[in-house]
């Protein structure tokens, strides 16, 4: 996995989880900007246990079946 893929997927569950984790504490009734700061929070959180780990497993060699390119299946057939 290279560093542009890792950062692409970084982002993506970033803005994924920064989304839904603000919508939900909005609609508990919070503050909008408690909500900002609940969501940037996690999300961030997330996003890097996320790449962390996705990081690791591709330095040691072990295999995500949902995290693989699909380009990475034709090259293994």
């Amino acid at each position: 996995m290279t560093n542009k893929v890792l950062f692409r997927r970084f982002l993506t569950v970033l803005a994924v989880a920064f989304a839904v984790i603000t919508l939900v504490q909005w609609l508990k009734g919070h503050t909008l900007t408690y909500a900002l700061l609940h969501g940037g929070l996690w999300g961030t959180i997330s996003a890097v246990v996320f790449a962390a780990t996705s990081y690791y497993k591709s330095r040691h060699g072990q295999r995500c079946e949902v995290c693989d390119e699909p380009s990475a299946d034709k090259q293994r057939e």
